[in-house]
């Protein structure tokens, strides 16, 4: 069988949707079925307070979506719970 090429989204989301215009900032990573190896990165807005230094937090809540494709064109789509992390 031959291996998928896979689209992975990651999406920085907020909980101010009524504030935001538009869709959220995000980054999409391709891995090619011929990839053993890779290394890649994305850069996403997260939120914070930096003037409470030096107990400031920043607040990230990603969102990843990914997108199968067949070496016929078929495809398969999967989107995940948002995750949140807290970095102090």
């Amino acid at each position: 069988m031959a291996c998928l090429k896979l689209d992975l989204t990651f999406a920085s989301l907020d909980d101010d949707a009524d504030q935001r215009r538009g869709l959220p900032p995000s980054a999409t990573l391709t891995l090619a079925p011929t990839d053993r190896v890779f290394s890649q990165s994305v850069q996403l807005p997260v939120r914070g307070q930096p003037s409470l230094y030096p107990f400031d937090s920043y607040n990230l809540w990603l969102g990843i979506a990914g997108v199968s494709t067949t070496p016929g064109g078929q495809q398969w789509n999967s989107a995940r719970r948002p995750w949140s992390s807290t970095r102090r």
